[in-house]
């Protein structure tokens, strides 16, 4: 049940020391544009994606069946996680995307 659709359907996970599935839920363009990847398109402000996506949410790691409502959202607003690790301490890190428009060149 959680978001599949959108430019980052993948989710990355880890699962921490206390029996918990930490999850990244990217966002689903790429800055929350009413027109996605169009150059000079406004930002939407409120960003509807961030009630159900570009954050890490944490569901327990031994729960079967389990909905986008039964976790907890731990981070808002990261676009996308591409890599999620723990440190010995408990410290989450994660690497993100940022915005990834890219113009295009002509060949020489």
């Amino acid at each position: 049940g959680l978001p599949a659709d959108g430019d980052h359907p993948v989710k990355s996970l880890v699962i921490d020391g206390d029996g918990a599935l930490i999850v990244n839920i990217g966002s689903a363009s790429n800055a929350c544009q009413e027109q996605n990847r169009v150059p000079g398109s406004p930002g939407l402000d409120p960003c509807p994606e961030l009630k159900t996506r570009a954050g890490l949410w944490r569901f327990d790691a031994d729960g079967m069946g389990q909905r986008q409502s039964d976790g907890r959202r731990l981070v808002t607003g990261l676009r996308n996680g591409n890599a999620l690790a723990l440190r010995d301490n408990g410290d989450l890190w994660t690497v993100q995307n940022g915005r990834d428009w890219r113009v295009s060149v002509a060949n020489e």
